[in-house]
């Protein structure tokens, strides 16, 4: 089974259409939007899941032809990463059973940052 963590840094931005949540990953240049950190956290974790078994399915690596995020969104995380906790989606039981019974897992972990 495929166990592993994923880090990202989440911070609000704005555009025309009015402010957002960024979730940027680190270890593969992934980036997730939207309205709700709660949903976006969410969202992020079923969308790397989604990500790994594909590639899998395929024969390929679980992250296959993504590179690391920018040194900047790095440099955001080691800024706030002393001041927040780091945090985690909750998980329904379905999903911790699906994942016991061998499903990839792919842990984010994110801190949440203010916008620059």
């Amino acid at each position: 089974m495929v166990k592993e963590t994923i880090h990202a840094v989440v911070f609000r931005s704005e555009d025309e259409g009015g402010p957002y949540w960024v979730a940027q990953c680190l270890e593969y240049s992934i980036v997730m939007c939207g309205e709700d950190p709660e949903e976006l956290v969410r969202e992020l974790a079923e969308s790397l899941e989604v990500m790994v078994e594909f590639n899998l399915s395929k024969g390929r690596e679980p992250f296959a032809g993504f590179r690391p995020a920018q040194e900047k969104y790095w440099r955001l995380f080691e800024e706030v990463k002393a001041k927040s906790k780091p945090v985690e989606p909750k998980r329904s039981l379905k999903e911790r059973l699906t994942r016991f019974l061998g499903r990839p897992s792919v842990a984010p972990r994110l801190i949440f940052a203010q916008a620059s």
